[in-house]
C-alpha cells in the first residue's frame, strides 16, 4: 500500500472507530453470478444493460461509461417512456441473478459500526444482505418522484439508529418497486437536485444532520466525471465555493479512475483535494472492502458481526460425523442465494444447549435435519442434534404456517425419528447437487419469497 493510500486508509478506519462513517455504495460493488447463462462474477449493471439493449434493440458501445443509464434511456425512448414496463422487465431479470458468494457487500454489512447506508442502486440486494446478517430492524427508505418530501426521519428513529438498534438504507435513486426510479442520467440529475433542495429546506432533518456531521465513503461509484462531482458535493452538503479543510468530517472515494473512467478529467484529483475528499486508489473496490474487513477485525474488538450471530433463513442440523455433508449442502445452498445458518463448532453431547443455537433455530423459518445412518441409530436426549430436532418440532407445533421442517436424507437410510416421519423428506446424497437438490431449492424459494 502506497503512503497516500495508507494515510487515507488509516483515517477511514479512525472514522469507523468514531462511528462517524457512512458508506455511499455504488454499482461497482454489485457483482453477480448469472444462473441461466453460466456466467460467473460479472457486474450486475453491465448484465442488466445488455438485457435492456437486447430487449429494445438499442445500441450503446461496450466502452461507454454509465452504460446502464444510457441503455434505459434507449428502452424508454422506444417504449413511450413507460417506467412501469422497464421496472417489470428489470424485476424479471433480477430474479435470474444471485450475488457472488462471499461478495464484498456481505463483508461491508458485517462491519458493526456502519448503521446508515446510502445506496445508489435501484435493487434490494443491499437490504437483503443486511437482513441476513443483522438481527436489528432494517429501515429501507427510497426516493420516488411521487414522494419528494424527504423529511421522514423523526427523533425516535434517529435516536434508535444512533444507538445501533436500527439500520437505515436510503436508496437515493429509488427502487424498481417505485413508480419512477432514477434510471437515466436525466433522472439521476433530477433525484440529486431534489435531494440537494431538501437538504437546504429541511436542514434540521435528522438524516441530513447525520450526513453533514459524518465522514462519507464513496465506494464503487463509477459515474461520469461531472455527475460524480455533483453527487459528492450534494450528499456531503458542500458548498460550490471551496470549503474549509478539516480533520473530520472528510469524505473518502475508493475508485481507480484511470481504469473506470473512459476519459478521466485531469482536474478530478484536484477537485477531490479541494473538497477534502481523500482518493484511495485500488484496481477493484472489492480489494478495499476485503482489506477494510480484515483491519476492522484486527483493530476493533467485536467490530465484525460474527457468523454465529446471523439471523439466517435455513438452519442445518447434523450429527457430528455428518459435518462434511452439512458443509457441502450449506455451500451449495449459499451458492444458490440461500442464507444458511450452520453451527460448525466442535460441540459434544452433554454440553449446554446455548442461547445462540436456541435463537438461531427460532429465527430461521426453515429447519433442515440431516438424516443418515449415523443420526438414526438412536435418539438420546443428551445429544446436541437431538436437542435441536426436539426444539424445531416444538417450534413447528407452535407456528405451522411460518415454520417449516424439511428432512434431508444424505445416504440410503430412512426417517425413523417419529416426529419427522410426517414431513416430505428429500434425498440429496452427501449434500451434493444431486438427487432432489433442485427440488429443495424450488421449495425454499417458495417458502422464502
Amino acid at each position: 500500500m502506497n503512503m497516500a493510500n495508507k494515510n487515507g486508509f488509516e483515517r477511514c478506519i479512525n472514522a469507523i472507530k468514531r462511528k462517524i462513517l457512512i458508506p455511499v455504495i455504488g454499482r461497482g460493488l454489485y457483482h453477480v453470478d448469472i444462473d441461466l447463462e453460466g456466467k460467473k462474477d460479472v457486474l450486475l449493471y453491465d448484465y442488466l444493460a445488455d438485457q435492456v439493449l437486447a430487449e429494445c434493440g438499442g445500441t450503446v458501445n461496450a466502452g461507454e461509461n454509465h452504460r446502464f443509464a444510457k441503455a434505459c434511456f434507449e428502452f424508454l425512448k422506444k417504449n413511450g417512456h413507460d417506467y412501469w414496463e422497464l421496472s417489470d422487465f428489470l424485476k424479471d431479470k433480477l430474479a435470474e441473478v444471485r450475488l457472488v458468494p462471499g461478495d464484498s457487500l456481505w463483508k461491508l454489512v458485517r462491519i458493526r459500526d456502519l448503521n446508515i447506508f446510502i445506496d445508489t442502486a435501484c435493487v434490494d440486494l443491499l437490504p437483503r444482505r443486511l437482513k441476513t446478517v443483522r438481527t436489528d430492524e432494517i429501515e429501507v427508505l427510497s426516493y420516488t418522484e411521487q414522494e419528494k418530501d424527504l423529511n421522514f426521519l423523526d427523533n425516535s428513529l434517529f435516536h434508535s439508529i444512533k444507538n445501533s438498534e436500527k439500520t437505515l438504507v436510503y436508496q437515493i435513486f429509488g427502487n424498481v418497486e417505485n413508480q419512477k426510479p432514477a434510471y437515466t442520467e436525466r433522472d439521476i440529475l433530477e433525484a440529486v437536485t431534489e435531494f440537494q433542495r431538501d437538504m437546504t429546506v429541511y436542514s434540521d432533518n435528522n438524516l441530513f444532520r447525520k450526513l453533514k456531521n459524518s465522514s462519507l465513503l464513496f465506494i464503487g461509484c463509477g459515474y461520469d466525471d461531472w455527475l460524480f462531482r455533483f453527487l459528492i458535493r450534494t450528499i456531503a452538503n458542500k458548498s460550490y465555493a471551496l470549503p474549509l479543510r478539516s480533520e473530520f468530517p472528510c469524505s473518502f472515494v475508493v475508485d481507480d479512475f484511470s481504469k473506470n473512467k473512459r476519459d478521466p478529467s485531469p482536474g478530478f484529483p484536484r477537485f477531490l483535494e479541494n473538497y477534502d475528499v481523500i482518493a484511495l486508489q485500488y484496481d477493484d473496490s472489492r480489494d478495499f472492502v476485503n482489506l477494510l474487513f480484515e483491519e476492522i477485525k484486527k483493530q476493533i474488538p467485536g467490530g465484525i458481526i460474527d457468523e454465529w450471530d446471523f439471523p439466517g433463513q435455513v438452519f442445518i442440523s447434523y450429527e457430528g460425523t455428518d459435518k462434511p455433508a452439512a458443509q457441502q449442502l450449506a455451500t451449495n445452498l449459499r451458492n444458490d442465494g440461500v442464507d444458511v445458518w450452520l453451527d460448525e463448532r466442535k460441540l459434544k453431547g452433554g454440553e449446554d444447549f446455548d442461547e445462540i443455537i436456541i435463537k438461531a433455530i427460532g429465527r430461521c423459518p426453515v429447519f433442515i435435519p440431516l438424516i443418515s445412518k449415523n443420526s438414526q441409530k438412536k435418539f438420546p436426549n443428551f445429544k446436541y442434534y437431538v436437542k435441536e430436532w426436539n426444539l424445531a418440532q416444538a417450534n413447528w407445533i407452535k407456528n405451522r404456517k411460518k415454520y417449516h421442517i424439511i428432512p434431508i436424507i444424505i445416504d440410503d437410510s430412512s426417517v425413523k425419528y417419529k416426529e419427522f416421519i410426517k414431513f416430505n423428506p428429500l434425498k440429496i446424497p452427501r449434500g451434493l447437487k444431486e438427487g432432489q437438490f433442485e427440488e429443495l431449492v424450488i421449495r425454499l424459494e417458495d417458502i422464502l419469497k
